[in-house]
């Protein structure tokens, strides 16, 4: 069960709520060569409100509104569908391949043994660029392919698919007109008195969705008239460390860091983010305190009119749920699903 109390304005309703369900059943076989599952999913959103989208400035009020408007304009919305249909064969050497329909989260390719960079891994850095977007009432899988070698201790993930429907919509059978291409090579670095975990990724986005308004800073009109395809290359790198000290318990350092080039419809595409926190675990068994100072930079754009859209891109994240509300940069919403 939600329940919303929106920013509310002089029309609409931005005070409801409503319930959702997701139900999911699995059957797989682990075998010495390969193995298999096959997931289906039924899922709900019920008792939406119709009276929740407003003009513009203010728009969908909440989360009720968004889910009205991607089913249809019903208020009650039911649906089945296949959420995760694959094979993966093991024995290639130190590799593995699956094919089929996934699941999948970047920066999971390798997890750390040691339990705090783990933790930060899955925190800080896991789905800043693809995830299953699972705190959704429906969420986001992946058809295609994801192939997996280990050299050693290092990892190399290569990753081709299209994202499925889904997300706030209750049908997610079908696909996006999305391809996407990832990969990454992943690496634990050993030292003296702690241990550091790199990254180095490059992710290639396709969309050719032509029916879906862009959003960026420009009129609406231009926009309306801009069905050129989003191509966006993203490059990036992380690394995170952990330093032990018997005297004055641990410290842990989180980079991440990403550079964004391509076409953004007409627009040429450039934008980046940044991504920096530094933490400490003193030595109190009683309570753990974990204490961290972080910051967070992505680009935007302040100019219309210039013929470049510098607004970073999150392609397909799994965002926090407290910031559904459009963060500004510049004068330019950053959030584009």
């Amino acid at each position: 069960m939600e329940g919303w109390d929106w920013f509310q304005g002089a029309t609409g309703n931005g005070d409801y709520s409503f319930p959702h369900s997701l139900f999911r059943v699995a059957i797989g076989q682990p075998r010495g060569g390969f193995d298999w599952q096959l997931e289906g999913v039924q899922d709900s959103i019920l008792g939406l409100p119709s009276d929740s989208a407003v003009a513009a400035p203010q728009g969908h009020l909440g989360l009720g509104a968004t889910y009205f408007a991607a089913n249809g304009n019903r208020r009650n919305n039911a649906s089945g569908f296949v959420k995760q249909a694959y094979i993966r064969w093991k024995r290639l050497g130190n590799g593995n391949l699956r094919i089929g329909r996934f699941e999948y989260l970047d920066g999971m390719e390798l997890s750390p043994n040691d339990a705090t960079l783990a933790t930060l891994v899955q925190t800080r850095i896991a789905q800043r660029l693809i995830g299953n977007f699972g705190w959704a009432a429906v969420g986001r899988s992946l058809d295609g392919a994801h192939f997996s070698y280990n050299f050693g201790t290092t990892n190399l993930t290569l990753v081709g698919g299209r994202p499925t429907r889904g997300v706030f919509q209750t049908d997610g059978m079908g696909e996006l007109d999305i391809d996407l291409y990832y990969g990454a090579l992943t690496a634990p670095v050993p030292a003296r008195s702690g241990v550091g975990h790199l990254r180095i990724f490059g992710l290639g986005h396709i969309d050719r969705r032509r029916s879906v308004l862009k959003t960026d800073n420009r009129p609406v009109s231009v926009r309306e008239s801009d069905r050129e395809q989003i191509r966006v290359a993203t490059l990036g790198a992380n690394y995170l460390h952990v330093v032990n000290t018997d005297a004055f318990g641990q410290f842990n350092v989180v980079l991440w860091g990403a550079f964004q080039t391509g076409s953004w419809g007409r627009l040429a595409h450039r934008a980046g983010a940044f991504f920096g926190e530094f933490g400490w675990q003193p030595p109190v068994q009683a309570w753990k305190p974990w204490l961290s100072a972080g910051y967070s930079y992505g680009s935007g754009d302040g100019d219309p009119g210039d013929g470049r859209h510098g607004t970073y891109f999150q392609v397909l994240p799994t965002p926090v749920k407290g910031g559904i509300k459009a963060n500004q940069r510049g004068g330019e919403k950053i959030d584009h699903c």
